[in-house]
């Protein structure tokens, strides 16, 4: 009987690329959805604090999301290769250490965000007036956090395994469940701020189930076992899946900047207006991001199966196609701005705000899904230093740094033009490095 994984070196790569990018896509799509959703509920149920509040909490929640990425990614990048090579065993022990490792992260963050969540508030960028609605929403977010983690990083060990479908149905339902929720603890029940964050938790806590019964069944490739830790499987998943958490993290780490930089140059208007943009730029990076999760599995599948022309195949149809998509979503943003806020607020002030802010952060947006293809190709494929570099290009190295100077440059504006700026000078150096590897390749 053929595993389920032998389609990533066999079917042809459009197809399969299609196959497995686009329920990855999907999944992203909805969960943008949601996170859009769920602001514009809370924008018109709870006001400009409470999109304040959120805007406040999100760095954290992108640490979460960083660790989740960085630890699944890590693991499902060897599995993919170890399945590749026909090496089942070694793909069993990564997933078990990975599952090991990711229960005792998980009750450590969430033990050490419930002890000290009014320090943290306001180390995340808060003020006092935001305060109350942030620590209504972090709180049941913090309690709930293992079921975020759990989800996130299992979706992609399930790609790993070729099932991309059904990592999108999970990412569906967590989604859906969301929505519906949150219109009924907010608009019905009237929880206030805190009813959305129930919702958040209730939902991954679904998510999470349906993707635990996916390796209970007898079928599946991987068992769901916990293993006593290996320090060299440890060790492997966290180089591998470095890189995504530094690129997650380093957006959480400017998040925080950003939301003090805000506070001290434009008040709650800025950290409001901040949270809208932030929601629609997310429909420019989450459909590249699940292109790059779909190809993951095939590239580092077949570079493991030593089908060099199938990795480059998939490598450059996977660049072209979320080139596309991120410039689509783009022009539609770029000339209609004020369409996309109104659907947040009907403060003409916030609005007017959000679309100049908007409208300079998009400018180089376009250059979003070459810098991640890139960066997931070497992921995938093991090669660690450069994945590296490029996670850490974009934040750490261009936009944190220009988050310091431009403002005292152009003020208030200054922030707002550290995006384009960053994500030019980080394409120059993707754009470097991935020529290099092809000459070698």
């Amino acid at each position: 009987m053929k595993a389920k994984s032998d389609i990533l070196g066999t079917e042809k790569i459009p197809k399969l690329l299609l196959k497995m990018s686009a329920p990855a896509v999907v999944g992203m799509l909805v969960m943008t959805l949601y996170n859009i959703v769920d602001s514009i509920f809370i924008g018109h149920k709870v006001g400009a604090l409470g999109l304040g509040a959120v805007g406040v909490v999100f760095p954290l929640i992108m640490l979460v999301v960083a660790l989740s990425m960085g630890f699944g990614i890590g693991a499902s990048s060897i599995i993919s290769r170890k399945l590749g090579e026909k090496d089942k065993e070694h793909a069993q022990k990564v997933f078990g250490n990975f599952l090991s490792a990711l229960l005792l992260i998980s009750f450590l963050f969430s033990l050490f965000g419930v002890l000290f969540i009014d320090k943290l508030i306001y180390l995340l960028g808060s003020s006092d007036s935001i305060f109350p609605y942030a620590k209504q929403y972090l709180l049941p977010l913090l309690f709930g956090l293992s079921f975020q983690i759990i989800s996130a990083s299992l979706t992609n060990i399930v790609r790993s395994v070729g099932s991309a479908k059904t990592a999108m149905i999970s990412m569906i339902l967590g989604s859906l469940t969301n929505l519906v929720l949150d219109y009924l603890f907010l608009f019905v029940f009237n929880f206030g701020i805190a009813g959305a964050a129930y919702a958040t938790v209730i939902s991954q806590l679904l998510s999470s189930l349906f993707l635990i019964f996916y390796f209970l069944k007898k079928n599946s490739e991987l068992r769901l076992q916990l293993l006593p830790f290996n320090i060299p499987i440890l060790k492997s998943i966290f180089i591998i899946g470095f890189p995504s958490f530094i690129r997650q993290s380093s957006m959480s780490v400017a998040g925080i900047i950003i939301n003090h930089i805000l506070l001290r140059l434009g008040g709650d208007m800025a950290l409001s207006a901040y949270t809208i943009a932030f929601r629609i730029m997310m429909v420019l990076v989450l459909p590249a991001m699940g292109i790059m999760q779909g190809s993951q599995p095939i590239i580092g599948y077949n570079y493991g199966a030593k089908k060099l022309d199938r990795v480059k195949h998939t490598l450059m149809l996977s660049i072209i196609s979320s080139t596309a998509i991120v410039f689509i979503s783009f022009l539609f943003i770029f000339f209609f701005p004020e369409l996309c806020i109104n659907l947040f607020t009907k403060d003409s002030e916030l609005i007017s705000f959000t679309s100049h802010a908007l409208t300079l952060i998009i400018l180089s947006s376009p250059l979003i899904g070459f810098q991640f293809m890139v960066q997931g190709y070497f992921q995938a494929i093991g090669k660690a230093k450069e994945a590296l570099i490029l996670s850490m290009m974009r934040q750490v190295i261009c936009l944190i740094p220009l988050l310091f100077i431009f403002p005292i440059l152009f003020g208030l504006n200054g922030v707002w033009i550290a995006y384009p700026v960053s994500d030019i000078i980080s394409s120059t150096v993707t754009a470097i490095l991935l020529r290099k590897e092809l000459q070698i390749m």
